[in-house]
């Protein structure tokens, strides 16, 4: 599974940035991660 992070600002405005690649994503050429996304808070 990969994480994720989720940065909330004032403006209602959110980025999704990648924390951390799964087993398969880390073992892919272009790191696409395909399982199951994580959502850290």
């Amino acid at each position: 599974m990969c994480e994720f992070e989720e940065f909330l600002f004032s403006c209602n405005h959110s980025v999704v940035k990648k924390k951390s690649y799964c087993h398969f994503a880390r073992n892919d050429p272009i790191h696409q991660c395909f399982s199951v996304k994580v959502l850290k808070i």
